[in-house]
């Protein structure tokens, strides 16, 4: 499967890529990934001076305004057209917020193609911060989340959810994500960490990580011969 992949605020598809290797090794060499920078220059996320050096280019999909949020999924949208078919999207924290949020928006001005033919066939969401209402945003200019229904899925495509109990400020958020989406066709682990994505360092968890993923990409690949 080709994989567009989204960083979280702050970073790059740099960092992306060294966060994911482990997962993506194990995942095999089955799959592409293509990691497309935000737009908003940003300062290193703090959590990983330690790790990458501070004046390197990092970047935000979004600033403080709104313009800037209707920018960041409408620029999406266009990459999307313009591009040859992505099959599934793979999204940290900030990242996962766009995806979810450009997904919710195809489920509610195309229903019918969200299920028939979606942008996405698959979405993996790491430590997925809640999304916003962007077609509310556009048509009001009111800034709102987009809160869980489970008697009524927003979203139908096969989904993983993956992150941390120790993440004190988004594990809630990544929990309603998971609300949005067909609980028939998502997968969900919970890790032990915090605001990461796991890796070699705890083998355990990554073969969870990589079991989840694996499922959920089984799910989409049997749906499509269907």
């Amino acid at each position: 499967m080709r994989f567009l992949c989204l960083h979280g605020r702050g970073t790059n598809g740099q960092i992306l890529e060294a966060q994911t290797a482990a997962v993506r090794i194990e995942l095999g060499d089955n799959h592409t990934f293509e990691y497309v920078d935000g737009c908003t220059p940003a300062k290193l996320d703090p959590e990983l001076v330690a790790f990458f050096p501070v004046n390197d280019e990092y970047y935000d999909y979004w600033g403080n305004s709104m313009e800037s949020k209707i920018k960041a999924v409408t620029d999406l949208e266009r990459m999307l057209e313009k591009e040859d078919p992505f099959d599934g999207v793979l999204a940290f924290s900030q990242g996962a917020m766009l995806a979810i949020t450009y997904i919710l928006r195809e489920a509610k001005l195309q229903p019918t193609k969200h299920h028939i033919d979606p942008a996405f066939k698959v979405a993996i969401f790491f430590s997925a911060i809640k999304p916003v209402d962007s077609v509310l945003l556009e048509e009001t200019g009111i800034e709102a989340f987009v809160d869980s229904n489970g008697d009524h899925p927003l979203v139908r495509i096969p989904t993983a959810h993956i992150w941390g109990r120790s993440d004190k400020t988004w594990s809630k958020d990544s929990k309603e994500v998971a609300g949005l989406c067909d609980p028939e066709k998502r997968a969900i682990y919970i890790h032990d960490g915090g605001h990461e994505v796991p890796g070699s360092k705890d083998s355990n968890t990554l073969y969870a990580v990589v079991h989840t993923v694996r499922r959920t990409i089984d799910a989409a690949s049997h749906a499509v011969a269907a």
